[in-house]
């Protein structure tokens, strides 16, 4: 039986096994892999405490690039925001906005390829960052607007930019990175 770690705010987190998870929706499904999203109420005792929260959880194929799961993870977390995240009014990360970012993904990253850093946007859409060897790329995925790229070699001085149209540029400027 899987045993997974929850933090409801005690003093350490809440550990839940299967038998206590409600399942509640499932939703979504992308090309990637397919992999699927799952949503679960959770309610955990602890002494006389209570809580109730939800988890997303999605089933990944073995033998993924190691890239998947970490960037996979991060972008269900950005899916959890609710409105005013950032308590400046910030919108929730729209699902088409992650599933753009995902089939971006797919097409240029490699098993090699390293894993991005994934930031919200306030507007809704999502930022993939790496910053590697004195090179810096974010593909930006504004929430109603077209995806584009910024990239700076500070070794070199290079510098590109543009809109997603050349995904074997950025698929090269990945593997200058790895």
């Amino acid at each position: 039986m899987a045993t997974t770690a929850l933090d409801f705010g005690w003093s350490s987190a809440a550990a839940f096994t299967e038998n206590d998870i409600v399942p509640r929706t499932e939703t979504n499904s992308v090309a990637l892999t397919e992999w699927a999203e799952k949503r679960y109420r959770v309610v955990v005792k602890r002494g006389a405490a209570r809580a109730e929260g939800s988890i997303i959880a999605f089933p990944l194929l073995p033998d993924l690039p190691r890239w998947v799961e970490p960037t996979v993870t991060a972008l269900m977390r950005l899916r959890s925001l609710g409105e005013n995240w950032d308590s400046y009014g910030g919108s929730p990360v729209k699902p088409s906005v992650t599933e753009s970012a995902l089939r971006v993904l797919s097409a240029v990253m490699t098993d090699n390829s390293p894993a991005p850093s994934v930031v919200p946007l306030h507007d809704g859409g999502i930022q993939l960052e790496w910053h590697r060897r004195k090179q810096d790329l974010e593909i930006v995925f504004p929430a109603d607007q077209s995806p584009r790229f910024f990239y700076c070699n500070s070794a070199t001085g290079e510098q590109q930019e543009g809109g997603m149209s050349g995904l074997s540029l950025i698929a090269d400027i990945l593997h200058r990175l790895s």
